[in-house]
């Protein structure tokens, strides 16, 4: 017998043995890369390991990369450090009128980047955009009742932003071919991939870096509402520092896990 399947029948279902189980959930879980893995400094691993798959993958072309959710610039700084060679061309949205500028004034002058202080949504439009102190935790989501107190605590204030899609985007600026987009919206990552729906069918995405966390909680969105969106003209992967964990089937109990982690999806060939 399996020494798993001897512990579930010797402890487990047992009332004296719920934290013990509960404890080991969460190791397992962070082992996988939900939560502390993927914080600050430890993601950059994360996004190192996605940008040397596709630097590898793009030699002898320009890629154009969108930057959804650029904050102020630190992804560019990366594709930069990894890919600079390529002189890729970066498509950088940032709602947050304050950050815009900035990302303005530290890339702005470089012809292959392009600032647009705007969101992505899966419809143009407009909506309300909640502003936190640490800024990088603001999103089109309000926190509301959310379990994690410190959003709650952080707030600065809201307002409205514009919104426009990709697919939009792509059309006006005469875009046939996205090589990476990479979103980092704090729970509206399914509503830009949404947004994208079009270039998807197409084929005209390659690669798609996506983060799934507690915020998801708050958009209503599922891991499933992403898998399927993608599957199976994509492979899922799980991001891990050392390389890509393919994700063929879904399976709630391993998947619906409401902890930051991050995931790309490279389109099959």
């Amino acid at each position: 017998m399996a020494l798993g399947s001897l512990l579930i029948r010797l402890l487990g279902m047992r009332v004296r043995h719920q934290a013990l189980f509960e404890r080991m959930l969460k190791a397992g879980a962070t082992g996988l890369g939900y939560g502390d893995p993927a914080m600050g400094r430890r993601s950059q691993h994360l996004e190192h390991t996605a940008l040397r798959h596709c630097a590898a993958r793009w030699a002898g072309t320009s890629p154009v990369i969108f930057d959804v959710g650029a904050n102020r610039g630190q992804y560019i700084g990366l594709v930069r450090e990894l890919a600079g060679h390529l002189k890729p061309r970066i498509h950088a949205f940032e709602p947050n009128p304050t950050l815009a500028v900035a990302l303005q004034q530290a890339h702005g002058a470089d012809p292959l980047v392009q600032v647009h202080a705007q969101g992505l949504s899966a419809a143009p439009g407009s909506a309300t955009f909640t502003q936190y102190r640490q800024d990088d935790l603001s999103s089109l989501h309000a926190a509301g009742d959310h379990p994690s107190n410190y959003r709650r605590m952080e707030v600065e204030r809201t307002f409205e932003v514009p919104l426009t899609t990709v697919d939009a985007h792509c059309a006006a600026h005469n875009i046939e071919r996205i090589h990476l987009l990479k979103i980092d919206t704090e729970g509206h990552d399914l509503h830009v991939l949404q947004g994208a729906r079009g270039m998807l069918e197409r084929g005209a995405i390659d690669h798609v870096q996506f983060e799934f966390s507690e915020m998801n909680l708050l958009s209503r969105t599922t891991f499933f509402d992403h898998w399927k969106l993608l599957h199976p003209q994509f492979t899922v992967n799980r991001l891990c520092r050392d390389g890509l964990y393919p994700i063929p089937a879904y399976e709630p109990v391993l998947h619906e896990v409401y902890h930051v982690a991050n995931f790309f999806a490279v389109r099959n060939a």
